[in-house]
């Protein structure tokens, strides 16, 4: 995968050992990162999404960011504005890659099976928009409009 311009910021700098957490955003490149990310919906980090424990399974989030990728790509989605490497820190002082990603990108990852298969992706579909469509039912019955 081809990195964004983003990313490749953030990548060169940790590679010149630049600090790459600033809490006050003074770096215009941070701040035009973190604009582009909010721009285009990439609300989640997919450890927290994952509930992943960020000390232990860090190439479980790898894994399904991949599996995610290859189903967009099997699907001819273009992956700009759904997800970007980023670098967290936690609270040990623990620097480590996580991915700030899109809700399509969220629901793409729970998808399991062959990413190249397109006809297990379409059924998996069809069964998140029917769960989709009863809920919303549910919400319309409780709230009429």
């Amino acid at each position: 995968m081809r990195l964004s311009p983003e990313s490749q910021i953030v990548q060169s700098a940790m590679e010149k050992n630049l600090p790459i957490q600033n809490k006050n955003f003074t770096s215009e490149e941070i701040r035009r990162f973190s604009n582009i990310v909010m721009e285009n919906n990439c609300h989640y980090y997919a450890s927290d999404f994952l509930g992943v424990n960020k000390e232990k399974n860090l190439n479980a989030v790898e894994e399904l960011i991949q599996h995610a990728l290859a189903i967009f790509h099997t699907l001819h989605i273009s992956t700009d504005g759904h997800f970007y490497a980023v670098y967290r820190c936690t609270p040990q002082n623990l620097i480590f890659k996580d991915w700030k990603i899109s809700e399509l990108a969220c629901a793409y990852m729970l998808v399991k099976g062959n990413p190249s298969d397109l006809r297990g992706i379409a059924k998996q579909q069809s069964v998140f928009i029917n769960e989709m469509l009863r809920h919303m039912k549910s919400l319309r019955a409780v709230r009429p409009v």
